[in-house]
């Protein structure tokens, strides 16, 4: 068997991977891992020369692939858009061999690498500390979990854990001329649905704090280019809650996998006593449930107000390598260096701003 290492640096590079990589990521079960989400997040995020993509082919077929790129700092390498999206994360593999020497050639590159939000118990999490052992520190901490609701149960059994007081809320009688939809929107609606969806988030706090899409260019651009992609496969999945003609909520999500992946919502704060994000949320999952879906994914970080749905914790790890290389040397010294006296310049400037 003949085994080929490359490393893949531009972003049309990148985009000429699409067949075979996205033969590989069938096999790993996670949108979050697909051609569509790396390549709209390195156009929107990224310029061309940054990436670093490992890949391994054998006899032709590509096999591994470490979808990685420099951080800003410099430093280190971390997953593509992963500093912006905070979303798990991970590389891609057809069998533990082919892990193995895409481990090998990561390390051989000598840079810290980064991975903030793998799932714990993935055979990634599982054997990368001891794939590196005698030739990186692999550093493992507990990093934020997310939830996620079964759906591969009746609806009627899936409310009945709710407790009382959710159920009441969401009672349809309590609010007049309310409606919900969910569907798959077609290639010529995507832009009429990114666009309300960019209103409707951007009149709210997101908007205030600037992280709305309407206030982030970046973020605008991935979304677009990601949602157009997930149209293609009718994979692009949209919920919305009416109150009579005004949109009260909306929801992106993706379908993929027998799952369906809840990616961003939006809600009308002044809507807020009818408890718009509630019902919205109700209404993917009531979907969900209807389409045989095994689960519905919070991603994001948990949030409290998602426990209401009494949901499974997916826990995730961060996984930091410092190659045994002069460049992760260096960048592990720094690191300890910058926790040790984080504390001190916290002082310092507290001290410099009361004086």
């Amino acid at each position: 068997m003949s085994v080929a290492v490359d490393l893949v640096r531009g972003i049309g590079d990148l985009d000429a991977l699409r067949p075979a990589w996205t033969a590989l990521a069938a096999t790993m079960q996670s949108p979050l891992l697909d051609h569509e989400w790396f390549t709209a997040a390195a156009h929107a995020f990224h310029r061309d020369g940054e990436l670093r993509v490992v890949t391994v082919c054998e006899d032709g077929v590509l096999t591994a692939a470490a979808p990685l790129v420099r951080h800003r700092d410099g430093r280190r390498l971390t997953v593509i858009g992963s500093a912006a999206l905070f979303e798990p994360a991970g590389w891609l593999f057809a069998s533990p061999g082919a892990l193995s020497t895409l481990v090998d050639a990561v390390v051989r590159l000598g840079s810290a690498v980064v991975l903030e939000r793998v799932p714990a118990g993935s055979t990634l999490c599982e054997c990368l500390p001891a794939l590196t052992r005698g030739r990186a520190i692999a550093i493992v901490r507990d990093a934020g979990p997310s939830f996620a609701v079964a759906t591969d149960r009746p609806l009627a059994a899936l409310e009945a854990s709710l407790s009382a007081r959710t159920r009441k809320a969401l009672d349809p009688r309590t609010v007049a001329g309310l409606r919900t939809r969910t569907w798959r929107p077609a290639a010529t609606e995507v832009d009429g649905v990114l666009g309300a969806f960019a209103a409707l988030e951007g009149g709210g706090w997101k908007g205030a704090s600037g992280s709305a899409l309407a206030r982030r260019a970046d973020l605008a651009a991935f979304f677009a280019r990601y949602a157009s992609a997930c149209v293609d496969r009718q994979r692009l999945r949209v919920t919305t809650v009416h109150v009579g003609d005004d949109l009260a909520a909306m929801e992106l999500a993706v379908a993929a996998y027998d799952r369906v992946w809840g990616l961003k919502i939006a809600y009308d704060e002044r809507l807020s006593p009818i408890g718009p994000a509630l019902r919205l949320v109700h209404a993917s999952i009531t979907a969900a449930v209807a389409d045989g879906a095994r689960s519905y994914e919070f991603l994001g970080s948990a949030e409290s107000w998602q426990e209401r749905w009494r949901p499974d914790v997916r826990q995730h790890r961060l996984i930091v390598v410092y190659p045994w290389r002069v460049a992760g040397v260096v960048t592990a010294a720094r690191d300890v260096a910058e926790r040790i006296t984080r504390p001190w310049r916290r002082a310092l400037r507290h001290g410099a701003a009361g004086a």
